[in-house]
Formats: C-alpha cells, structure tokens, sequence
C-alpha cells in the first residue's frame, strides 16, 4: 500500500462522523476518510484506476472496498445534524446517469432533461435537505432506479418506479413537514405515500389540471350534506382567485382553495401569471391548505437547489464515472460522489462564508495533495511548512474564489 496522501484541510470532521458510526472497524473507517478526501482533490475521472493513481490504495483495492456495504444515510445523517438552520425542507428528483455495457445492473430507458427525451442509461433518485436559509441543498439518501422488467401481471413500469421513489420518504427527519417534487411526482400514489408519512406535498400542477373550487359561502340551516364544491376552475380565469400581489416586475401571484376529483385531494394553489403574455401562467399547489402563496413559491423554487447537487457532483465528484456494473458497486460509487459533495459543502461555508465554488474546492484539495506529496517525498515536516505565509497562497493557487 502507498503511504497515506489524502488532504486534510476539507476532511476536518469526516473522522469523528465515522467513529460515531455503528459496527464501522477502524480500516474501514481509514478507507472511507482517504476515499473522501481522494474524490475531493482528485483531477479527471473517478474511476478505479484514477483512484489508484492518486490515491492512498491499489486499484484492486479500491474495487474490492465499493462492493462492500457503507451506511451512507447514517453518514450524512450524522454529518449534517445541527449543522442545518431552524427552517428545513426535503427535496427529491432524480437524475440521469449516461452508462453502457449488457450487465450493467439497472440499465433501462430513463427520462434525460438535457435532451428531454428518453435514452439508454441509469437513473439516481436523490432525497435532499435544503437549508431555507442559506439556500443550499445537502444530498440525505441516494438509491439507483432499477430495471423493472416488463410483466402482463406486473403494474405498469412507471407505477413500479413510483413505489421505488416512495420507499425513500421514510428518510425525512420527523420534525420536517415539507416536500418540494416536480411535476413528475404529482399523482395520486405519490400524493398518498407523502400524507401517510404525515408530510406536505408542494408540487406543480398540469396548465389543463381538472380542479374544483372549495364551497366557503353560507349555508342555509336545512337537512342534508352540506355543499363542499362550488364549480371546476377555470385556469385561464382569475376571476374567482384571491389577488396576493406582484412577487416580479412580470408576474402576478393568486391563490385558491381547490379540490382535485383524480387526486381526491384539497389543494391551496399559487397561480403566478405572466402579466406581458396571460396565457403562460404556472399552477403550484400545496397539501398543506394554511401555508400561504408566497411560502409556497419559496418553498418550490428551493427544489431546484437540488440541480445544484447532480451539476456539481457530475462535473466535479464522479457521479458518472462509475468504473462497475454490479449493484453493490454501483450503489457505493453514487452515494460516495454525493457525499463527498457534503463534505465539501459544508466544510467552505463553515470556513469561507462566502459564494460557494466547487472548481475552487476541487483546486486547493489538489494543491495540499501535491504539496504533501512534495515534503512526503523530500523527508520534511509538513506541520512546520504549513505554518510558513507562503503556504495559503500555494494552497489556493488557481482557485476561482478563494
């Protein structure tokens, strides 16, 4: 084995989060940090190989250890206890995973965004906290979408990775309330799988949803059920919508209470109107009927911190380039490249508040790598060196924001 070159300045808590981890020995635990901090500092593909290259294990060795199990969940769990704000949210979407190969495990047609159709690959279905407050997304429980095969008895294929996204709700921390999900996610089964959960659903609805008014008039003292619903919603009619006022130069914000008959299901709505062209107008809604408008349109936007998570671990973590087709490997190679990408997050903006850059991150790991490298193979005290005021201007040498 090569002597240890791991960074250690973004690595700072990763061993005390492992030492709290149940039945983890202490190789396991060497691996894991060396791991995180490899992934953080390592220059091109994350694969095997490249891992090697810089690494403090073998290739082989590196193989052998992502087809053992790791409790990521409790990882990131423990990671980011206390570390959050008051106000919290979870978050969940999936992404696409471009992979070739016959034996590849999960290896079906999946829904890409960035060509906006469907294509050969694998999918990452990731369940995130958002911060309210700092705005930032932090990956909770990462599962790949397997290949469920075709089956006359079977439900349809969709329904099955359905029940596949729903299983991952049962991560989200008891004391947070609130889902944010794309439109993807807005259906009947979902909807129900989030309510016995005991959590709120904020979705977006269909331009064409077929909605219903809530009754909230009086009602006359006389026998017989009292009236719940007064007319369909006409989407294209603010007419009968509460006006909340102007949230952007172009856009008006309305709210309703509605009934969905498919969904069986009571929704407060935020219907954001684009003022220069009335036709465009988006329907957001939530299952919660006393959260208001605006918190609404907060909470939804916050879903697309999630995109923050699968752009940075693609460019920067290796979330593509998983060097493995079984299930074991394939599953360790996701969550690792997510959860190094927890650290990372974490650790600049206990340390640098201020815009987070993941280039930057990934160039000063890099720098301490090498330089360790440097003084490791010099024979010189790096404990010494790292105290000279030349030290930080190496150690940030070509970062973006440092």
């Amino acid at each position: 084995m090569k002597p240890p070159t791991q960074a250690s300045t973004p690595m700072t808590d990763v061993n005390d989060i492992l030492a709290k981890m149940d039945g983890l020995h202490k190789s396991r635990r060497d691996f894991m940090n060396a791991l995180l901090s490899t992934m953080l500092a390592l220059p091109g593909k994350m694969n095997f190989r490249n891992l090697g290259r810089f690494g403090s294990y073998s290739e082989k060795s590196y193989a052998r250890h992502f087809a053992r199990a790791f409790d990521f969940l409790q990882f990131n769990q423990l990671l980011l206890q206390g570390r959050l704000g008051d106000e919290v949210i979870a978050a969940i979407d999936t992404s696409f995973v471009a992979k070739s190969g016959k034996k590849t495990f999960g290896l079906d047609r999946f829904f890409d965004t960035k060509i906006r159709k469907a294509r050969r690959g694998l999918e990452v279905s990731v369940l995130a906290l958002v911060d309210v407050t700092t705005r930032n997304a932090y990956t909770l429980s990462a599962r790949q979408t397997p290949a469920f095969p075709r089956s006359k008895t079977a439900p349809p294929k969709s329904e099955r990775r359905l029940t596949h996204y729903t299983n991952q709700l049962a991560h989200i921390p008891s004391n947070i309330r609130y889902l944010a999900a794309d439109g993807a996610y807005a259906r009947k089964e979902f909807f129900e799988a989030v309510r016995s959960n005991q959590r709120h659903l904020i979705t977006r609805l269909r331009c064409d949803a077929n909605l219903r008014h809530l009754f909230q008039g009086p009602w006359p003292r006389r026998k017989g059920r009292k009236k719940r619903y007064d007319g369909k919603v006409d989407l294209s009619d603010v007419g009968r919508m509460d006006f909340v006022g102007v949230i952007d130069e172009d856009v008006e914000l309305y709210t309703a209470l509605v009934n969905s008959p498919h969904m069986k299901q009571d929704f407060r709505i935020a219907y954001l109107l684009n003022r220069r062209r009335p036709e465009q107008y988006i329907v957001l809604a939530s299952t919660d009927l006393e959260l208001d408008a605006r918190t609404i349109v907060k909470y939804y936007s916050l879903r697309f911190q999630i995109e923050m998570i699968f752009r940075d671990s693609k460019q920067h973590t290796g979330l593509c380039d998983a060097q493995a087709r079984s299930q074991a490997k394939l599953d360790f190679h996701f969550n690792a490249a997510l959860s190094a990408l927890n650290v990372a997050r974490l650790n600049w903006y206990e340390k640098e508040r201020n815009t987070f850059s993941m280039a930057s991150i990934k160039r000063i790991s890099f720098n301490e790598l090498f330089m360790d490298q440097i003084f490791l193979q010099l024979g010189l005290k790096s404990e010494l060196l790292k105290m000279h005021p030349a030290f930080e201007r190496l150690r940030s040498f070509g970062a973006i924001a440092a």
